[in-house]
Parts: structure tokens; C-alpha cells; sequence
């Protein structure tokens, strides 16, 4: 297989290991180098290894002339399988759609281009939706540190969104973008499972029966509230961001005052999520800070972040035997979950899970 690269530059996802990788197995690196002279227009160049580059005018790590000169033909990018484009942006949307530096350079690639096309970004520059023009081409998925959108896999997705009130007998679900923040969205609308969330929030909260809330997760916790009469729910993701923030705490403390409860009245659950050992955390001074010191195990590197959400749920008022957990770890049981970071370390398939919480119907 061929593959495409790029030299990331100014917030691009980074590909000095995904480049390292490919030359050392031996397959054939295609770099972009602008034509001078000409804007809008570059030519994919065939590079063999990192001493086959120089900085260009445009202050920019191209193949150097005289050295690199065989080109990727329009044969090769119509290969199929046998070539792999991987694209840069500033942010993309659910269609695959980019937002990039401006020049109109991947356009023309894209529009040449019957093969595999992959963008790389982060998930936080994942949009629902971008301007776009008559000559923009989208890509055919995007991968993040946290994700694979789009493509099969996307149509999967959907398909499985599209059977979940039927699977549960509620009338619809909802869920959020997820951004690692702080912020919960109060009696959220019914989700159409063809379309992307475009609320940006990490938790849910619904007095409408029939409503499923849905947190997606892969070593995250999911934290399910709900109060003892049934009446009102809550459903919070929280990442470990979320923890530094203490957003279980702030959570609770706006769910009882949006619905006017008493935090001694509620019940909640965290779901599978990492355990205590797997947590590491090789940078806990400048990620995490002194107050979180009674959590850290600096022998091991590792954040008890299960002890922190109680501790942060007690501090909410919820009263400590209305605290329950799954204490399964998603990377101990990669085979029962996912995983981001067992995806990333030891290769497991990478994917999310759903946790859901709702008020039944009368």
C-alpha cells in the first residue's frame, strides 16, 4: 500500500509517528510539495526518509527538489485500497467536510482522488456542520485521538442510534457533543439518530418520561443521577478533565436547583470506566495539581478517579450509601469494552458505549 502524508504545521494533527512507522515498514510515503509559482496547485512526491526534506520559501518541510521527484499519478490515486490519503484541517464536520488554511490545494487533490481519504484531527474541532462551496470535496472519515467518524462505520453507527427507542420501549433519546467541559443541558429534545448532536455539553438532564439520556464513553465514567421519585433524571459524562474541573459536584448541585430537590434525595451510579490501576498519569503535577494529591499514587502514577467522583458526589451532599458503582475497569476488559487507551497502547478496537438513563412512561 501507498500512502499520503503531510508536514503538520500551526495545530495539525501531528504525523512524525505515523511517518516513522511507514518508512520503517517499508511503504511507499507520498509528502505534498507546493508548485512554485502556482498557487492553489501541489504535487504529492514520493520520499523515502526524513534526510530527503528541506524547508521551502513558505517556511514549510517539502521533499527536496532534485532528490524527490517521482510524482503520485492519477492511476494511483484511482487504486482503491491500494492507496491511502491522510488529510490535514483546521476542523471538520459530520459529513466529512474540512475547514482549512484557504488555496484550495486538497480540493484539487480530493477531486482527482478514488481511493481511501482519511482526515486527521482532534475530537474537540469535530463540528455538525461547515460553509462550504460548490468545489469542496469531503473526506470519506476523519480520526481522532478518540474516534473513527464516518464511512461504514458511521452508517453502522446510525443504524444501531435508529434502533435504540425500540430496543429500550422509550420514545426517543438524546445526547450531546461531548467537549470534556462542565456545562449540563436541561429537558434536551428528542435526537434524530441521522444527525450528529450539535449541543456542545457533558450531562443531561430530563423531567420527560419516555426520554432516554445517552453518555457515550471508552474509559470515561459514566455517572447516571436520579431522584427517589422517579420524576427527574440525570445522566453526566466525566473524563478525568472533568473530574479536574469537579463537575460531578457542580452537576449535582445544578440538577437539585433546576428541579428544586435535595441532594439527599438522589440516587446515582457510576458505570465501567478506568480502574484505579490503569489510570497513569505520568504528568500528575502539571495535569492535576497539589489538591489531588490524596487520590495520586505516585508509586504507581495513577489517579484513584472512581474514590474522586465519590468524594465529589459527597461534597455535592448525595449521601454515601446512595453511591453505587460498577467498579469494572474498561481496560482490564477489553473484551467487554472499549478501551481509548487499550485501543491505543495494545491495538484493541476502538469504538464507544452507550449508558443510558430515563423516566418510564406512565
Amino acid at each position: 500500500m501507498r500512502v499520503t502524508l503531510y508536514m503538520a504545521v500551526r495545530g495539525e494533527a501531528d504525523t512524525a509517528l505515523l511517518l516513522a512507522e511507514a518508512w520503517k515498514s517499508g511503504r511507499e510515503v507520498f509528502l505534498p510539495r507546493c508548485r512554485r509559482g502556482e498557487p492553489g496547485m501541489m504535487d504529492m512526491v514520493a520520499c523515502a526518509g526524513p534526510e530527503e526534506l528541506e524547508r521551502s520559501s513558505f517556511g514549510l518541510l517539502e521533499p527536496r527538489p532534485g532528490v524527490c521527484s517521482r510524482l503520485l499519478s492519477d492511476e494511483a490515486l484511482s487504486a482503491g485500497a491500494q492507496t491511502l490519503v491522510l488529510v490535514p484541517a483546521l476542523a471538520f464536520d459530520a459529513e466529512g467536510y474540512r475547514l482549512g488554511y484557504g488555496g484550495g490545494y486538497y480540493d484539487r487533490l480530493l477531486d482527482r482522488a478514488h481511493c481511501a481519504v482519511v482526515g486527521l484531527s482532534f475530537h474537540d474541532l469535530l463540528v455538525p456542520r461547515l460553509p462550504r462551496e460548490s468545489w469542496d470535496r469531503p473526506v470519506d472519515a476523519v480520526c481522532t485521538e478518540e474516534e473513527l467518524a464516518g464511512g461504514e462505520l458511521a452508517e453502522t453507527s446510525g443504524q444501531r442510534r435508529a434502533s435504540l427507542p425500540a430496543l429500550f420501549g422509550v420514545q426517543a433519546f438524546a445526547e450531546v457533543h461531548q467537549v470534556h467541559g462542565v456545562r449540563t443541558l436541561f429537558e434536551p429534545e428528542g435526537q434524530n439518530p441521522a444527525c450528529t448532536p450539535s449541543e456542545q455539553a457533558d450531562g443531561m438532564a430530563t423531567s420527560r418520561p419516555g426520554l432516554a439520556l445517552m453518555i457515550k464513553t471508552a474509559d470515561c465514567q459514566p455517572i447516571l443521577v436520579a431522584h427517589e421519585s422517579g420524576r427527574f433524571v440525570m445522566a453526566v459524562h466525566a473524563g478525568w478533565r472533568g473530574n479536574r474541573q469537579d463537575y460531578p459536584r457542580i452537576a449535582v448541585e445544578e440538577f437539585c436547583g433546576h428541579y428544586g430537590l435535595e441532594p439527599q434525595e438522589l440516587w446515582a451510579v457510576r458505570g465501567p470506566s478506568l480502574g484505579p490501576a490503569a489510570a497513569e498519569f505520568v504528568n500528575f503535577d502539571e495535569e492535576w495539581g497539589p489538591e489531588y494529591l490524596p487520590w495520586y499514587d505516585r508509586a504507581c502514577r495513577s489517579v484513584d478517579l472512581w474514590a474522586l467522583t465519590r468524594h465529589q458526589l459527597e461534597s455535592a451532599g448525595l449521601l454515601p450509601g446512595r453511591i453505587l458503582g460498577l467498579d469494572i475497569c474498561t481496560f482490564d476488559n477489553a473484551e467487554l469494552f472499549f478501551s481509548y487507551r487499550h485501543a491505543r497502547r495494545k491495538g484493541s478496537v476502538d469504538g464507544r458505549q452507550g449508558s443510558f438513563i430515563w423516566i418510564r412512561s406512565a
